[in-house]
């Protein structure tokens, strides 16, 4: 399997992760409007819209998330010529955007790609 079906396979993943996400989203908004007493014409397209939402912030929020939650600092290209030069040439390899750069202070070695 080349690098572009991995990628196309891995789109097709997250679109289904973050269309299954609206489903239950929607679901458990339904179930809960509808057991404090609100009627089923009128609590769809509130549960659509929070389901929207949520899954619209998933989307475009998330790699936010993920650097707050682990620490991670933004770096610039001055801060860490090798390692903007080690991302550029995958980049460049790939075809695929500069992405943002970013540096979790740890004593353990990690790396994870997020965004």
């Amino acid at each position: 399997m080349n690098f572009r079906t991995m990628q196309a396979a891995n789109r097709r993943k997250t679109i289904g992760l973050l269309i299954s996400m609206g489903v239950l989203m929607w679901c458990v908004v339904y179930a809960a409007l509808t057991y404090f007493g609100g009627t089923g014409a009128g609590i769809v397209p509130i549960a659509v819209g929070i389901a929207l939402i949520s899954v619209w912030g998933s989307y475009y929020g998330s790699d936010k998330l993920v650097l707050t939650m682990t620490g991670a600092k933004l770096i610039q290209e001055s801060d860490n010529p090798k390692l903007f030069d080690l991302v550029q040439e995958v980049t460049i390899a790939s075809g695929l955007p500069m992405p943002k750069v970013a540096i979790v202070i740890d004593s353990a070695p990690n790396a994870f790609a997020t965004g």
